[in-house]
């Protein structure tokens, strides 16, 4: 990308959902993130542990403390990021619903931590 250029956004028709059937109303959305967030605990594990793991691993590579909330911030960045590239791309917008619905519950879970702290 060329610096001082001023990008152009384009609206690009939208894709159709993952199933191939239409877009979704939020409502819609939100259920597909509780079925995808409740699939990948079935294959990852805990969602906390994960992050809390990838957290650790970032911070020896960066040198610095990372948190499991970093880690869905830049989850979330990422997917922001190719958005950039592709507005219409569905799974992006479902992916950061569901990063943003992961960091909520582990603030909750940081609270219980501290209270027991």
């Amino acid at each position: 990308m060329d610096r001082g250029k001023i990008i152009e956004f384009r609206a690009p028709n939208a894709k159709r959902a993952a199933d191939g059937g239409k877009l979704m109303n939020r409502n819609e959305a939100l259920d597909h993130v509780k079925d995808i967030l409740n699939n990948r605990g079935e294959d990852y594990g805990d969602a906390f542990l994960n992050f809390e793991r990838i957290a650790v691993m970032w911070s020896v590579l960066q040198n610095h403390p990372v948190s499991v909330l970093d880690v869905a911030q830049h989850f979330i960045s990422a997917k922001q990021a190719r958005l950039v590239e592709s507005p219409d791309h569905i799974d992006s917008w479902i992916d950061i619903i569901g990063y943003a619905a992961l960091a909520i519950e582990m603030l909750g879970e940081l609270d219980e931590q501290e209270d027991h702290d």
